[in-house]
């Protein structure tokens, strides 16, 4: 049997908000199974929409819900990718100080023979 669409949201509200903390902590293990059990949840939920009358307040309920976790779930994917952008940014100016260090000790290299 099963669950209700106000149950299946319950557990995805849950799991955003556990997803949010492991987030913020930088528990990326954590991560990985939090977003695999809200990918279970959200196709759980699709099933269970299929179950309420198209039209009731029950309904109307469910997608004010289902809006707002949408929303939030992108504003978690988009504090995720400026995330990305950063460490991005900070490795490729490790590679280039790594570069340059390489450089330092070679024979004839010069600071602004931009070999490094």
């Amino acid at each position: 049997m099963s669950r209700t669409a106000p149950a299946v949201l319950d557990d995805l509200e849950r799991a955003c908000v556990d997803a949010e903390t492991a987030l913020r902590e930088q528990r990326w293990r954590d991560c990985d199974v939090i977003w695999n059990r809200q990918r279970r949840l959200t196709h759980e939920l699709e099933l269970a929409m299929t179950e309420v009358a198209t039209g009731t307040p029950e309904h109307k309920l469910a997608l004010k819900r289902i809006a707002r976790v949408a929303k939030y779930r992108e504003g978690q994917l988009k504090r995720l990718q400026a995330f990305h952008a950063n460490i991005a940014k900070r490795l490729a100016t490790l590679g280039r100080y790594r570069a340059y260090a390489k450089t330092v000790g070679s024979p004839g290299a010069r600071l602004l023979d931009g070999n490094y």
